[in-house]
């Protein structure tokens, strides 16, 4: 093999070289070969793999990873491009800078691919990439591009510099506010500056503004009581059941419950005139297992009464879910009766 890396014809040269690598036994020779071959050649991405596993953080290896990373006809190189790109970073900051520069592509679809690069790669918080992907996150004019931005921006503990955006939950026209707490989801932050703002969302004189004001709560499963107040207020009195349908679904989804609330919801299942909201209003008693005696005779009466047939199968599979957890609880407590008879 060593006496390979001499051979007059280069792809024997650079087969050899691989060889070296694989065998964990590089010399100089091995490493001028696939750097030059780096440079140009076939081989080149064979050549940045073997130079990247054995340490080498050139500018020139991490260009040849990226330009594979970012081709689309070369999914299956992905995977492997980012696990030696991950290495790298923890080494150099280069990786950082150089994706960076991708952010800057006329062509969206590499400016998502590189969003979504640096959130996988987890790098570290650094202020000027940070800067840029809040920029993105607010004025790319591609939405997948935006979203990715955001995605990016949640792994980079950028939480703080998050308090910027808080005027656009408060300003600005109607989109700007439904993208803001989508953005606020997708972040996965609520900090004490941003709430007081979030609250006043639920009151938003828009109804795109409130429907999503309850999708961000569920997102984040906020179980602040300022926040379920605003939930339950929305599902009580809001005039639109559209609105009301997102409430519900949000109180269900965050997992929190009372008897006060399970009377809410039981009074919604019985008065609301759109079945929309009594059928969310089912789901949520079936989400939040919902018990007692009190509501399994209100839902074998509503089971009755009830002149819609969707609602009527909802209610129809929370009165058999109960029948069963009765049933359940009954043949446990009959094994317990049982036991202790063996026992005297």
């Amino acid at each position: 093999i060593v006496l390979a890396l001499d051979d007059p014809v280069k792809r024997v040269q650079m087969a050899a070289a691989v060889c070296q690598y694989a065998m964990r036994t590089p010399n100089a020779r091995d490493r001028d070969i696939l750097q030059s071959t780096l440079k140009q050649g076939a081989d080149s991405w064979v050549a940045a793999q073997c130079l990247a596993i054995d340490g080498d953080t050139s500018q020139a290896v991490i260009q040849r990873l990226l330009s594979q990373h970012f081709l689309r006809d070369a999914p299956s190189d992905h995977e492997q491009s980012m696990m030696l790109l991950s290495n790298i970073s923890s080494k150099t900051t280069l990786v950082r800078s150089l994706l960076a520069e991708e952010l800057n592509s006329a062509n969206w679809r590499t400016r998502v691919q590189a969003c979504t690069s640096i959130k996988i790669l987890e790098l570290l918080f650094m202020q000027d990439l940070c800067n840029k992907l809040i920029y993105m996150m607010w004025n790319d004019w591609s939405c997948a591009v935006c979203h990715a931005a955001a995605l990016a921006l949640s792994k980079m503990d950028a939480a703080r510099e998050m308090h910027n955006t808080s005027e656009g939950l408060d300003s600005g026209p109607t989109a700007w506010r439904v993208e803001a707490l989508i953005f606020i989801g997708q972040l996965n932050i609520m900090t004490p500056k941003l709430l007081p703002t979030f609250l006043r969302c639920f009151n938003d004189d828009f109804v795109a503004v409130r429907k999503q004001a309850c999708l961000t709560a569920a997102s984040l499963m906020m179980d602040d009581q300022l926040v379920l107040d605003q939930l339950i207020n929305l599902m009580q009195n809001d005039p639109l059941w559209e609105v009301k349908v997102e409430a519900i679904d949000a109180l269900g989804k965050i997992g929190w419950m009372n008897p006060a609330l399970q009377e809410l919801l039981m009074w919604a299942v019985h008065h609301e005139e759109e079945p929309s909201v009594r059928i969310a209003a089912c789901k949520a008693l079936n989400t939040l297992d919902a018990k007692g005696p009190e509501l399994q005779h209100f839902l074998q009466d509503r089971y009755a009464l009830e002149p819609n047939a969707d609602v009527q199968r909802r209610v129809e599979l929370l009165c058999t879910k109960h029948i069963i957890t009765q049933k359940v609880l009954l043949m446990e407590e009959r094994g317990k009766q049982q036991e202790q008879k063996l026992l005297c």
